[in-house]
């Protein structure tokens, strides 16, 4: 699919601990076949959230050497970790832009590859995430639609969403993006400046003297 998509993006949703055989080499300037294909890792980057292999494809028989970046997550998916989605969220979205300004003249477009061995669950978690954070970065930002995204998603793909929680989960990235922006700009929610007010007087009633309760004329009395 890579091949004939001309894609320059694959997305692998599995750190290193759930894969046993990966499909790239694992040491820098090594190649390794697969059938008619070959792929060469010529370089790898460490980002915030993913590890960026930068390979080369050959196909046996043609001359074509197709370039190739593949980011694979660092940590465990956390089903509950918005942070973490987001995150990966970003350094796709990053990965993209910079391989765009590589094509001459820019705004070149092909499909990204997601690698998921659990179904479209993690697929479909990212594809809202990356959604999420392109609609604030517009001229126009909103918040999306969590329905109607997960709606287009579902009519490409049958069966997406096999969990409902997965709606919930979308419902939190949307909102936990939406709160890192504002923060960004120096602006608190209000749920965090309620959260803030409420942790202020905690601390005060912790740090209260202990004897400013008693009375200063006990001994007289």
């Amino acid at each position: 699919m890579v091949w004939s998509q001309k894609s320059q993006l694959v997305l692998c949703i599995h750190p290193p601990s759930e894969i046993l055989d990966t499909f790239w080499p694992d040491h820098v300037n090594t190649e390794v076949s697969y059938g008619d294909f070959t792929v060469t890792l010529e370089k790898h980057i460490d980002l915030s959230h993913c590890m960026e292999f930068m390979l080369k494809l050959s196909m046996q028989g043609s001359d074509i050497v197709h370039p190739l970046s593949l980011l694979q997550i660092k940590t465990s998916w956390g089903k509950g970790s918005c942070s973490q989605i987001l995150g990966i969220a970003q350094n796709t979205i990053d990965c993209i832009r910079k391989l765009q300004e590589r094509v001459a003249g820019g705004g070149k477009t092909w499909p990204v590859i997601m690698n998921s061995l659990t179904g479209a669950d993690r697929s479909g978690c990212i594809a809202v995430a990356i959604t999420a954070i392109l609609a604030t970065q517009s001229r126009r930002p909103v918040l999306i639609n969590v329905v109607d995204a997960w709606y287009r998603i579902c009519s490409q793909r049958k069966g997406a969403l096999e969990d409902a929680e997965n709606i919930l989960l979308s419902y939190k990235i949307v909102l936990t993006h939406g709160h890192e922006l504002l923060n960004r700009h120096g602006i608190m929610t209000s749920y965090q400046m309620k959260t803030a007010q409420t942790a202020t007087v905690e601390a005060k009633e912790v740090t209260a003297d202990p004897l400013s309760q008693l009375d200063p004329l006990w001994k007289l009395k």
